[in-house]
Parts: structure tokens; C-alpha cells; sequence
């Protein structure tokens, strides 16, 4: 957990934007924190493959602490394209897809405030 303010200790982990075996670029957001009264996305450090999450939404990571562990990716260009979860969403039915993912959630209230939608 990086420090995102001189007061911060610690930070609230509220949302993933990445799953294991995604390949992210340097400064992808790969998941949203409340720190200081404020929410804040953490960027990806490198370029790399997503191995492992540390956390869940909810628990509290003390600055300093691991959050996700990524290998460098030495995949060719078009298998690093930056992952899009709506496009693996898209393909389900109702009937498949019972439950919205919380990311899901949160791409559409990011869709609705673009377009002022409610």
C-alpha cells in the first residue's frame, strides 16, 4: 500500500479493477482505496501479469503492506492490450450472469456520470 498523503497509516480497500492473470501496463489503475477521508485508485507499479490480490473489499491495509504481486509480462503487443471487462460481460445472459460483479457496478456509474444517466 503506497503512502498517498503524509498523515496516511493505513488505507481502506474498497474495489478491485483487476483480476489474477491480467495483464496490466505501468500506471493502470488496479484498485480503489479510501484513505484520508477520500477515495483514491492505485496504479500499477509495471508492466506485468497479475498473480496474486492481497485484501478484500473492506479490510483495512496498512501502508507499506503488499497489495498485489505481478510477474514482468514478455507477452507480444496484442496479448498486452489493457484488459476490458466489459467485453467478457457483454456476452452473458441474465441467466448467466445472475449478480452483477461489483466492478461491473462500478463501470456503469462511471458510464451513467459520462453521460449523466442515473
Amino acid at each position: 500500500m503506497p503512502r498517498l498523503s503524509e498523515s496516511m497509516t493505513d488505507g481502506k480497500l474498497l474495489l478491485w479493477l483487476v483480476q489474477p492473470g491480467q495483464v496490466v501496463a505501468a500506471g493502470d489503475q488496479i484498485a480503489e482505496i479510501e484513505a484520508d477521508k477520500a477515495n483514491m485508485e492505485i496504479e500499477a507499479p509495471a508492466t506485468g501479469r497479475v498473480e496474486k490480490l492481497h485484501g478484500n473489499p473492506g479490510d483495512m491495509i496498512k501502508v507499506g503492506e503488499l497489495l498485489v504481486e505481478m510477474t514482468p509480462s514478455n507477452l507480444p503487443d496484442s496479448q498486452n492490450a489493457p484488459y476490458d471487462p466489459t467485453a467478457q460481460a457483454e456476452g452473458l445472459s441474465g441467466a448467466e450472469n445472475p449478480e452483477e460483479s461489483p466492478l461491473q457496478k462500478r463501470l456503469q456509474q462511471f458510464k451513467n456520470r459520462e453521460t449523466g444517466a442515473k
